[in-house]
């Protein structure tokens, strides 16, 4: 249908409703009281539903990124660190400047670094790879190392050991019930 075009002096009653949702048109074949108006959401809108679900995989992507390849919360499981790191003590381990799960191509652009003595790294027990262990390096690749009378000794020189402590197990009973 096919208007002739309206002279200045015509006037159309429109509703107010319409007025505040209008949006200038370069069509004057369109009369403002032929639009019809819709109640939707905006195009590209989406649902709380949908947004949660977006939300949750996200964060499931952003935390199995970052334990595999930026560091990763562990706790000490074992005693073996006793008076430097007790057991069930929490700590992040750093997997970027160790870069050994990164692929070869990308690890040349990561800031890495050697590993080096008296350095505590964790690494998996191979008897179980779920379970982490966490020692301090003593000896790098072809160091020589010794343990004589509760001394460690590396390529002949003693080691400094000032975060050691020795329990003398003659002072404690055999069997942990006798009084």
């Amino acid at each position: 249908m096919i208007e002739e075009p309206r002279s200045e002096e015509q006037s159309v009653e429109v509703p107010d409703v319409l007025l505040d949702q209008f949006v200038e048109f370069h069509r004057p074949d369109v009369r403002l009281d032929e639009l019809a108006v819709f109640d939707t959401l905006p195009a590209g809108h989406k649902g709380a539903f949908r947004e949660w679900i977006e939300s949750l995989a996200f964060t499931i992507i952003f935390v199995l990124i970052f334990t595999s390849y930026v560091a990763q919360a562990t706790q000490v499981p074992t005693e073996s660190m006793k008076a430097t790191i007790l057991v069930g003590d929490h700590f992040f381990l750093d997997k970027v400047t160790f870069p050994a799960n990164y692929p070869t191509v990308i690890r040349p652009y990561l800031p890495h670094r050697s590993v080096k003595r008296l350095d505590i790294i964790a690494f998996k027990s191979p008897t179980d790879g779920n379970i982490p262990f966490v020692k301090r390096v003593i000896g790098l690749p072809g160091d020589t190392l010794e343990v004589r009378s509760k001394a460690v000794y590396v390529n002949g020189n003693k080691l400094d050991e000032p975060y050691k402590i020795h329990v003398d197990s003659t002072t404690y009973s055999p069997d942990p019930w006798t009084p």
